[in-house]
């Protein structure tokens, strides 16, 4: 079923959607789950709904976190906004600011697993742990 904004998803997803309002935007994320934190990172051009599945399997155990990225999914950003990767993880730290966040399990994929590691380059304290997929 296709959203507002002609992405996929289903009522579900809609009701755990939330906003983080950030300097670099009004951040969209999706969040489910209890216990410690797990921050998905999207590749370009997907947006969170594509750990749908990983959260479904996962959310018993972990409060998660997936974040549309900067010009994709449901976040919203001015024209003029920066989109770089280093950007990218300069607004994870931004959202986790937001949410009190830290110690957390970051989870990036393909092109969101490079914004994850440059987060965690410049971010180390605030982890948990780190997983890459098809990075």
């Amino acid at each position: 079923m296709a959203g507002e904004s002609g992405i996929e998803g289903d009522a579900g997803d809609h009701a755990r959607r939330r906003f983080a309002e950030t300097a670099s935007g009004r951040i969209a994320y999706i969040e489910d789950g209890e216990g410690p934190v797990a921050l998905f990172v999207h590749g370009v051009p997907l947006n969170g709904y594509h750990w749908r599945h990983v959260i479904d399997r996962v959310r018993h155990r972990r409060r998660c976190i997936a974040v549309d990225l900067m010009a994709l999914g449901y976040t919203e950003i001015a024209p003029t906004q920066d989109v770089s990767f280093t950007s990218q993880a300069r607004m994870l730290a931004e959202v986790l600011d937001v949410l009190g966040m830290d110690g957390i399990d970051l989870v990036g994929n393909d092109s969101g697993g490079a914004i994850a590691q440059i987060f965690a380059a410049h971010h180390s304290e605030r982890l948990r742990s780190t997983t890459f997929a098809r990075s």
